[in-house]
């Protein structure tokens, strides 16, 4: 809270209408304000532009000083980097399902006469974006991210796999949680 306080006064005298995001770092009880970015986070505006039906409404209502509680699709999200198969030397061009178009946040990337054409890239190659599942519990989205990953057109890949073990590790937090409950009632 207080970096938002420091930094205010500044975004209201400049006008300032995006969305910001930063890392703290702790130590010693102090923080350290560092990685300042003017954009939504990366990963988490994806699922927060699954998540929030009212989302256009928050960041309206943000940018004129009032807040909005946010209203939810679902409980949950995941979000899992797409890459390409490709050496990030040439060109990748991926046909995209339009069932799938609203799942997928891309990022670096055109679209011509419906398909999306990433340029080569030295910086992050192979990297295209994420793909951005919603649910109710984990088991839920977890189904949905490889529904989702499957319908992806061949040179384009989402790891969902590596998912599936964190799941396990919510379910046997939420079954720890549970024990602990019952013990204190």
């Amino acid at each position: 809270q207080e970096i938002i306080e420091a930094i205010t006064p500044f975004m209201e005298e400049n006008r300032y209408r995006n969305q910001t995001s930063f890392e703290v770092r702790v130590k010693d009880d102090h923080f350290y304000w560092i990685d300042a970015t003017q954009r939504g986070g990366q990963p988490s505006t994806s699922s927060q532009l699954k998540l929030w039906k009212n989302f256009p409404q928050i960041v309206l209502a943000g940018a004129h000083g009032y807040l909005v509680d946010p209203e939810p699709a679902a409980e949950f999200s995941i979000e899992c980097m797409v890459k390409s198969k490709c050496d990030g030397q040439t060109w990748d061009l991926a046909d995209i399902d339009d069932e799938l178009k609203p799942w997928l946040q891309l990022s670096y990337c055109c679209e011509v006469d419906g398909v999306v054409a990433y340029p080569p890239n030295d910086t992050h190659p192979g990297e295209c974006g994420w793909l951005v599942a919603i649910g109710d519990s984990p088991h839920e989205v977890l189904d949905r991210a490889k529904e989702l990953a499957d319908m992806l057109p061949d040179g384009l890949d989402a790891n969902i796999e590596n998912l599936t073990g964190l799941i396990a590790e919510i379910e046997e937090a939420n079954q720890e949680e549970a024990v602990c409950e019952s013990k204190i009632e």
